[in-house]
This record gives C-alpha cells, structure tokens and sequence, in this order.
C-alpha cells in the first residue's frame, strides 16, 4: 500500500478526507500537523460535534513525553493538546435541556500590574431550568488568582 492511499485510509477513518484535513489546517487551524488535525477530528467526532465550528482549540502545553533521564525522571516536552474552548461548552449545556441563558459579564475596577491592565474580578450568572423553575447561578473569578505566572 502507498504512503498517499494509506494516508487516504487513515483519513476516512477519522471521518475526513483529504479536502476536509486541508480546510481544517489552512482555515480553522494554521499550522496544525497531519496528527493535531486528525486529533480534532476524532475529538469532534466522540462529541458529535461539527469542527467547522472551532469547538476546540490547540493548545501548547509542556507535558510528560512518555521517557524517562538516566535517573528515571520523567522527561517533558512542548506539545499541541486539544483543549475545549467556551463555545463547546455553551454546546454542551445547550443539549441538556436545562440551560436557560446567561447574563451578560460584568467587570471589577482595572488594575495595573507592570504596565499590564486587567480587571480586578470577572463576574457572570448561569441561568439553569431545574423542575420548570428557573435557578441562577452566580461565579466571580479574580484575575490574581488565574493567570499564569510562567
């Protein structure tokens, strides 16, 4: 079997072809490998959910590499992860019948850190249906406590 047909074997079997992989590494993810692109179709497909969309995104992550140094530490390496990103989430909520819509989000006095300007806080209510009754829920996020630091 040739590198192009098993190339197109392994395409279809993700669910794509090789117009679908082009689109998606030009367009919605510039870039992205053979593997990373494959990656996201199979994630999309597992969750039913169209990568047209841009469900997901990569995201590069220092991770474990599967070997091991000389003194059997795990090593790292710098790698693309499939990450959802908001949208999947509002999906995901969507198709359980429960979700009732959101506020929209509001923003604590901005801070200056070096130079940088943030919000102080982010705050956003979910509204839930829950025995036709519906519920809100209310979450604050500080910038100080999520942002990362290297």
């Amino acid at each position: 079997m040739s590198l192009s047909h098993r190339k197109e074997v392994e395409l279809s079997k993700a669910g794509m072809d090789a117009t679908a992989m082009r689109v998606i590494k030009e367009t919605l993810y510039p870039g992205a490998s053979d593997a990373e692109a494959s990656m996201i179709m199979s994630y999309c497909m597992a969750k039913k959910i169209d990568p047209l969309l841009k469900p997901v995104h990569l995201v590069p992550m220092y991770v474990k590499s599967g070997k091991k140094d000389s003194h059997g530490k795990d090593l790292k390496e710098w790698r693309n992860v499939v990450m959802p990103g908001i949208g999947l989430y509002r999906i995901d909520a969507a198709r359980t019948g429960q979700y009732a819509g959101m506020s929209e989000p509001e923003f604590g006095p901005v801070m200056d850190l070096h130079g940088t300007k943030y919000p102080q806080w982010s705050k956003v209510t979910v509204k839930k249906l829950l025995n036709g009754i519906v519920v809100e829920f209310t979450a604050k996020e500080y910038w100080m406590e999520n942002y990362a630091t290297k």
